[in-house]
């Protein structure tokens, strides 16, 4: 048989309490003096604030604790416990709790954030005769604690020869790292995209209190021990290759790592094989919305041009002929017989789509762009039915490399919507994919959809149209 017994009754508190808007920190804090409640015939007393960045102990004192006595009989067990944030822990009498525990209640409560945090709390005891057990139970007080949390910044920034002065503060100050919005202890993950123009280049991530020093490499992070950890004051970080990066920094656990971009490029005789220093460019495909390896653009080719594809603007995993050769347009596209590039047989204007993953593939597909949504005779509606893909909103294509993708003239007023065809999109497909490759013009340039959500809205009057130079990357609608 077990009774429970509750003695006391709990007193009002005037306590200071924390606030999770972070920017007042540093105000001065007042708490009253500390409560005391009743504990059966005993007490239990708060004890002051505790910080437990500042606890070296493995326990820590939450409260001062008198012991109850009992009487008819009942002897008191010895065991406490303390209910607090929901947890029970144990409690020694002298009112010490683990320290690792106390941590752990107020980051599953609360997150991590250095921030004093006030929690409500009771300690029970047992009494027994040996044949049954009574509960003591304290009335509610309070137990005010910091947790121990990491010595994480607000900002950091990149530095490094990878830029041109790139410890110049000027400089280092145009590269900040992007965080999200939770707090710093919670979320201490950093990142940024950065292009690296040459191989064996080095960064360093910089505090934004090392700004403030003559010396900004002064407390700032490099590599440590082993690979893929940092240090304070560690030597600078190098990136071997050439090509589009993103860092990522966890400043709690004081790690790194160094991602390349997915992407992918097109070079080859018409660019001068991407030889910058000789006027060489490099062509970045679309990304396939929903693929991480699929990619398309909107390309004329010239009778006999070679070309190629790369991950990077750079001969980095560069790849021709090893890919699977679709021609669905006539392209007459074939492997050169060298270099692994691919040589056309028919001059034009062709729609791509390369798939780069464990196998590779190129479709070569006709150049069709059509209208779609609500400029189309029928709206949304209309699109939804499998003779919306007609010539009505089909795109008239070029013949020459400077000319011009025109739109038929929009039926309605509304939001311009467009895409390019490729077998598997339109709204004519059964999977209704036309948005995986879709576009707009913004500002007078084509904005690709690529990877990402929804484009910006762009409002035209019926009786306008719109044409693309694809090989410019400009658009008009008018």
């Amino acid at each position: 048989m077990i009774k429970k017994i509750l003695f006391g009754m709990s007193l009002l508190l005037s306590v200071a309490s924390c606030t999770d808007d972070y920017s007042d920190w540093n105000a001065p804090q007042h708490n009253d003096q500390p409560a005391t409640v009743q504990f059966g015939n005993g007490s239990v007393t708060e004890t002051q604030a505790i910080n437990l960045a500042e606890v070296t102990t493995p326990t820590v004192k939450v409260a001062n604790i008198t012991a109850p006595t009992a009487d008819g009989g009942y002897a008191p067990s010895g065991e406490y416990k303390i209910t607090l944030g929901g947890k029970s822990l144990d409690i020694t009498a002298a009112g010490e709790v683990s320290t690792e525990e106390l941590q752990n209640v107020i980051v599953s409560n609360y997150g991590k954030a250095p921030v004093q945090r006030d929690m409500d709390a009771t300690v029970a005891t047992w009494a027994t005769n040996e044949k049954s057990y009574v509960k003591i139970e304290s009335a509610t007080f309070k137990v005010l604690a910091t947790p121990k949390a990491a010595n994480i910044e607000q900002v950091y920034y990149l530095a490094g020869d990878i830029f041109a002065d790139g410890y110049n503060k000027d400089v280092v100050k145009t590269h900040a790292f992007t965080h999200s919005d939770n707090n710093v202890w919670d979320d201490p993950n950093f990142s940024i995209e950065v292009k690296v123009t040459e191989a064996n280049k080095s960064f360093m991530i910089i505090p934004a209190s090392s700004l403030e020093k003559s010396d900004i490499r002064e407390g700032a992070f490099g590599s440590g021990s082993e690979k893929g950890s940092l240090a304070s004051n560690g030597n600078a970080i190098t990136i071997e290759k050439a090509g589009k990066y993103i860092i990522t920094v966890n400043m709690e656990k004081l790690t790194y790592e160094v991602k390349l971009v997915p992407s992918l490029y097109l070079t080859g005789s018409a660019y001068n094989w991407g030889n910058e220093k000789e006027g060489g460019t490099w062509k970045q495909l679309i990304q396939y919305n929903g693929s991480k390896e699929t990619y398309w653009t909107m390309i004329y080719f010239s009778e006999g041009e070679l070309f190629k594809f790369s991950t990077q603007a750079a001969w980095v995993d560069e790849f021709g002929d090893q890919a699977t050769i679709v021609d669905n347009a006539g392209s007459g596209i074939v492997a050169a017989g060298s270099d692994h590039n691919l040589k056309v047989g028919k001059a034009g204007w062709y729609l791509l789509r390369v798939t780069n993953g464990k196998e590779r593939k190129l479709e070569v597909c006709k150049p069709e762009v059509y209208l779609v949504g609500e400029v189309i005779a029928g709206g949304w509606g209309a699109g939804w039915q499998a003779n919306a893909k007609t010539d009505a909103n089909k795109f008239t294509a070029p013949t020459t490399k400077d000319g011009l993708f025109v739109s038929p003239t929009f039926v309605n007023k509304g939001k311009l919507r467009m895409y390019v065809n490729f077998p598997d999109t339109g709204y004519d497909d059964p999977n209704n994919n036309w948005w995986k490759a879709e576009f707009n013009v913004i500002g007078g340039n084509i904005v690709y959809r690529g990877n990402g959500g929804d484009l910006q809205d762009v409002a035209v009057e019926a009786t306008q149209q719109v044409s693309l130079n694809f090989t410019t990357g400009k658009g008009e609608i008018k």
